[in-house]
């Protein structure tokens, strides 16, 4: 009988893992996807300042307004942009296309688009591994979870800009794997560190009070 008793607990646990996830699951990938457009915002003021590029600049920000009321005529203008710009203007015009295609539920268009980011020899590394932290979001519930955090070990890295979104990934696949010690010393971390986001440090305490129960 205890047996029973310690499965139904376990199995509760495990709903409440997912529970947990899927409300706060959207808002890192919002916040990920923030820091892109404040990039954007970024490239099209150095873009105007140094006169370069001004029809591509033009172009992506009409796209990207056309996004709210014509998400489809958007995407399709995004494609366009990142086949014909170079350097910044076909980075971001994939990151958004991409985020289109996840709100729209077509996972896999994004997937492929942040693969393509991440595989771009010519885009800046921390965007790459940007790409690569949107990708595993996306997977998180359904890949593997060994291969998803592999992914991952870089950009858990003391340095690196994504630890913090990346360790908090890696504490949620954690827990896929039933690996409760390895899911407390990465929430526990986050939430002791002072340098870890408000909205993180919120997540991964409440996910440490839930395991330390």
């Amino acid at each position: 009988m205890a047996d029973v008793f310690r499965e139904v607990d376990e199995a509760l646990r495990e709903d409440r893992a997912r529970v947990i996830w899927k409300r706060y699951g959207t808002l890192i990938i919002a916040a990920a996807l923030a820091i892109v457009m404040a990039t954007a915002g970024f490239v099209f003021w150095r873009n105007y300042q140094a006169g370069q590029n001004a029809q591509h600049t033009a172009a992506l920000a009409t796209a990207i307004a056309l996004a709210e009321d014509e998400p489809e005529a958007a995407m399709d203008a995004l494609a366009g942009i990142a086949e014909d710009a170079g350097g910044d203007h076909a980075m971001l015009a994939r990151f958004y296309e991409a985020g289109l295609h996840a709100e729209d539920g077509d996972v896999e268009n994004a997937l492929q688009l942040y693969r393509q980011i991440a595989d771009d020899g010519a885009v800046d590394e921390m965007w790459r591994q940007l790409a690569t932290l949107l990708s595993v979001m996306h997977r998180v519930d359904g890949d593997d979870p060994a291969t998803l955090e592999a992914e991952l070990a870089p950009l858990m890295a003391d340095a690196n800009p994504w630890r913090h979104s990346a360790r908090e990934l890696a504490g949620v696949l954690a827990l896929r794997r039933d690996d409760r010690d390895r899911a407390i010393e990465l929430f526990g971390g986050l939430a002791a560190d002072p340098a870890t986001p408000e909205g993180v440090r919120g997540r991964a305490s409440d996910m440490l009070a839930w395991l330390e129960e």
